[in-house]
């Protein structure tokens, strides 16, 4: 069964990376239900290694964001703002605004409690991204409500061993993040894409066929040193040579994919200080509206009349004149 490392479909692909390389996805398949185009595929898990999740998505319209489930629980999610680079990973979930905990491989842990019975058993063994078309709220970004309970189960029940789930996607060891930027709030207008990554051990994808055993070793006997010439000298340099030009040119699309996430961050920041900025211009022109408002309210003192004054001195004569 042939192999690929990033599902592509209509300008959308997603896909799950171990030591910052991308996991060959085999079996792909699309399916659509309800106008939604699903891509499904399998990954080889390793236990005890740390993934990435990591999406892209094409020239769009409107507002799109991508979200992220491991075995049926939500995880995170990331908003692709217009004009914002189109690419996004996942490394980590935030339990706190300056903790996080990576997600990673691990070997299943099998119980008899009933508690897990049923807990998320349809979506065990399961990555998933879902695309989605949104409406922002114009409001300035809030501070995230973290929910560090919302994680995938720790145990499965033994009855689910029929799916051979011997490795659970969980979480890591914390480690220290810089503060967490917070959220913005929308509302969701409908899914347009959805990719979902079953992972099981390399031995379990082999035994069923869906990825090809490993090559076995030559069982000829080895030819004769006679009649196998030693690669010349400049044969030597010259592999070396491309060895070294590999390993920049690896170095170099390291960088560039490093780079294009430090973009995002940046430009979320200067996002989020337009947004405070606009907020603070808002409430300066309410508050000048109330101090117009209180100076139309303000009463004056009556005056005496101009010629007051006069009215009294004709009245002093007048007197005068009566003794």
């Amino acid at each position: 069964m042939s192999a690929d490392s990033e599902p592509t479909t209509d300008g959308f692909s997603a896909w799950v990376s171990i030591d910052g390389v991308k996991l060959p996805r085999y079996g792909g398949k699309t399916t659509v239900t309800k106008g939604v185009k699903t891509v499904s595929c399998w990954i080889a898990s390793e236990a005890d290694k740390a993934f990435e999740v990591g999406w892209s998505v094409p020239e769009y319209p409107e507002q799109l964001m991508g979200n992220v489930y491991i075995d049926g629980t939500y995880i995170d999610g990331c908003v692709h703002i217009l004009g914002d680079p189109k690419i996004a990973t996942l490394s980590s979930k935030c339990v706190s605004d300056t903790v996080a905990r990576p997600l990673i491989f691990s070997k299943t842990e099998f119980t008899d409690e009933e508690a897990y019975i049923n807990a998320n058993s349809d979506n065990l063994g399961e990555i998933t991204v879902e695309i989605w078309v949104i409406q922002l709220d114009p409001r300035p970004m809030a501070v995230q409500d973290h929910e560090p309970e919302a994680r995938p189960a720790a145990k499965i029940h033994e009855g689910t061993a029929k799916k051979a789930i011997a490795h659970r996607a969980t979480f890591g060891e914390e480690f220290a993040i810089a503060e967490y930027m917070g959220y913005q709030s929308g509302s969701y207008k409908w899914r347009e894409m959805t990719f979902v990554f079953k992972y099981r051990p390399r031995e379990y994808l082999q035994a069923e066929g869906i990825i090809p055993p490993n090559p076995e070793p030559d069982a000829r006997p080895p030819k004769r040193a006679a009649e196998t010439p030693e690669p010349s000298t400049s044969e030597d340099e010259e592999a070396d040579q491309n060895e070294e030009l590999r390993l920049r040119q690896e170095e170099l699309r390291v960088q560039k994919e490093r780079l294009e996430v430090q973009k995002q961050e940046m430009q979320l920041q200067i996002q989020k200080e337009e947004l405070r900025i606009q907020a603070e211009e808002l409430r300066i022109q309410l508050d000048a509206v109330k101090v117009k408002s209180q100076r139309k309210k303000v009463k004056r003192e009556p005056r005496e009349p101009r010629d007051a004054p006069q009215a009294a001195s004709r009245v002093k004569s007048e007197t005068a004149n009566l003794t």
